[in-house]
């Protein structure tokens, strides 16, 4: 007649539903993060600060440290981001403006000040967007439209 699939191909207890589970507790904090992963962070870090030194000098590269310290220190801390970040949107958001800048910085060629404006204009497009998204879902809790 038929074979029944193996175990882990799609079932919610399978492999998949594990693995999922087990994300969703690391990025809503109900797991704590492993240490092996918190750290593995430590390599692009230094990798891209050198290549940042070699490509755009001294002064970029230290920014990009800065920047890869405190998403490092952020990380290896372990509380619970999702609840930081919902209790602090703006702060939350401005992350993207020393990350954009560096990663502009890093992969092209465009002039430093172009990197920042457009670092800064996206965090403004992340401002109006999460609070219209706030807005939704909190229509959408209380039952209006």
């Amino acid at each position: 007649m038929f074979t029944p699939r193996p175990a882990g191909l799609g079932e919610t207890g399978g492999v998949r539903g594990r693995t999922a589970s087990y994300l969703r507790g690391l990025f809503t904090g109900e797991r704590p993060v492993p240490l092996w992963m918190k750290l593995i962070l430590v390599v692009p870090a230094i990798t891209t600060t050198i290549e940042l030194h070699e490509r755009r000098g001294l002064a970029l590269a230290v920014v990009g440290a800065l920047m890869w310290g405190a998403l490092l220190a952020a990380m290896v801390r372990g509380t619970d981001m999702t609840a930081w970040s919902r209790a602090h949107p703006v702060v939350d958001s401005a992350v993207m403006v020393p990350v954009t800048f560096v990663a502009l910085a890093y992969l092209t060629h465009l002039a430093l000040g172009w990197c920042a404006l457009i670092g800064v204009a996206l965090w403004l497009v992340a401002l109006v967007l999460g609070r219209w998204r706030r807005r939704v879902v909190y229509r959408g809790r209380a039952g209006i439209g």
